[in-house]
């Protein structure tokens, strides 16, 4: 059970290594960095003078031993990678808000200059439309009239052209 115990801490140990290297290499905030440095500091010491010698402790069978590195190593190294852990969580957590109320407003600009331009173009394009539906009307109405003109016999009405499309 000990050996099994211990593997796992070891599997997980790297894992957190692993995933904090991750973390150490994207951009901080110099508050963060500092903050970063300090938890950085404090786990490499409750690892290399805590857990991995009561560990070790442990699979040489010396239980009084790693009840001694628990009691006068583990726990107070422990102690103090949760308190530098907890103002560095504080800081991602100020960070997420700050990010989040960013998108938040940046969203609301979107749907505002969106909610606008409909507003202002649903006007335009009907404006534009009675303005290209009239001059066509127009257009069409004075061909008609001219058929009219023409299919009953009067052959002296004039087509006037005023557009360049026509």
């Amino acid at each position: 059970v000990i050996t099994k115990n211990l593997a796992e801490m070891e599997v997980n140990a790297a894992e957190i290594s692993k995933l904090w290297a991750s973390y150490a290499a994207t951009r901080m905030a110099p508050e963060e960095a500092a903050l970063a440095k300090t938890f950085a500091g404090h786990r490499q010491v409750y690892l290399e003078q805590g857990l991995r010698p009561a560990a070790q402790a442990l699979k040489n069978s010396n239980i009084a031993e790693a009840q001694r590195l628990f009691t006068e190593t583990v726990e107070p190294n422990y102690v103090k990678v949760r308190e530098s852990l907890n103002p560095l969580v504080k800081v991602q957590i100020d960070n997420a808000k700050k990010e989040y109320e960013t998108s938040v407003n940046r969203a609301d600009l979107i749907r505002w200059i969106a909610v606008s331009s409909l507003l202002l173009g649903l006007p335009v394009a009907a404006l534009f439309s009675f303005y290209l539906i009239s001059g066509l009307s127009r257009s069409m109405a004075r061909a008609v009239e001219v058929a009219h003109a023409v299919a009953t016999g009067d052959l002296s009405q004039k087509i006037e052209v005023e557009g360049k499309d026509e």
